[in-house]
C-alpha cells in the first residue's frame, strides 16, 4: 500500500501539488487555531480597557502570551510580564488584580510602556 501510494504520488502530474493537499489541511488548522487564540486575546484586551476589574492573572498570561510577552512566575506571588522591547511589569498574583495594574498591563501590551 505504501508503495502503491508513492507511485501514485511521482506517477501524478504535479506530485508536489498533490504533497501540499495533504499537507494543506493540517496547516489551515493550526492557522487557524492561532488566528482564534490572537482574536480571543484581542477580545479579553479589549474588555480590560473597558472594565479594569475583576481580573485573574491566567487572563492575563494567556493575553501577554499572544501579544509576545514572555512572563515568569519564579515563586513568589508576583508575576514579571516583559515586552519585546525590554519594558516590564510585575504584578501579584492575588486575585481579584486591582484595576491600577490591568491598566498598566494594557499599556504595556499595547504600547511598550510600564510606566
Amino acid at each position: 500500500a505504501v508503495r502503491a501510494s508513492k507511485l501514485a504520488l511521482t506517477s501524478a502530474a504535479d506530485p508536489q501539488h498533490a504533497l501540499d493537499d495533504r499537507i494543506n489541511p493540517l496547516r489551515r488548522s493550526v492557522t487557524s487555531s492561532i488566528i482564534s487564540i490572537v482574536t480571543q486575546a484581542e477580545k479579553i484586551l479589549k474588555k480590560m480597557k473597558a472594565n479594569p476589574q475583576d481580573w485573574r492573572i491566567e487572563s492575563l498570561k494567556s493575553v501577554a502570551e499572544a501579544n509576545n510577552a514572555a512572563f515568569r512566575q519564579p515563586g513568589g506571588s508576583h508575576v514579571i510580564f516583559r515586552h519585546n522591547n525590554g519594558a516590564k511589569l510585575s504584578v501579584p498574583a492575588h486575585r481579584p488584580i486591582k484595576p491600577f495594574y490591568i491598566k498598566k498591563f494594557v499599556r504595556l501590551i499595547e504600547h511598550g510602556v510600564s510606566e
